[in-house]
């Protein structure tokens, strides 16, 4: 089992998250934090850190973050040094799904090593795509 947290601006995480529940179900083993233009960084870091202290008691943690070098992606990055879990950036919507639909199934290096090959063909021009087929 994998713990998923995702760490984002604002609400982008919830909503992503509520998403992924409409296609593929309820998610008990993902959480949502989020970072507001009303909180500081370090309120982040600390719920951060508790989150991830409470989630790898029972499991390995995927930290997923929205933009790399972004405020949540520092905050989640800072903590790697300190606690013990995987992170990966660029968070989509599909990618959330793949990374929910192995949680149950698969080790959390095999998530990480699976999202990255996804992320390559997650975009898709598709004005070219249509020209090809």
């Amino acid at each position: 089992m994998v713990e998923i947290i995702l760490v984002t601006h604002g609400d982008y995480g919830k909503a992503m998250l509520q998403s992924a529940e409409m296609i593929i179900g309820t998610q008990e083993h993902a959480t949502t934090l989020g970072l507001y233009s009303s909180e500081s960084p370090d309120k982040l870091r600390v719920d951060l850190e508790e989150k991830i202290a409470e989630k790898k008691k029972t499991a390995d943690v995927l930290v997923l973050t929205d933009l790399f070098f972004g405020s949540p992606f520092n905050v989640s990055a800072s903590l790697m040094g300190s606690q013990t879990f995987h992170h990966i950036t660029g968070i989509s919507l599909p990618i959330l799904i793949e990374a929910l639909s192995a949680q149950e199934s698969e080790s959390v290096e095999g998530i990480c090593a699976m999202l990255v090959e996804k992320g390559k063909s997650a975009v898709v021009d598709v004005n070219k795509y249509f020209e090809e087929a």
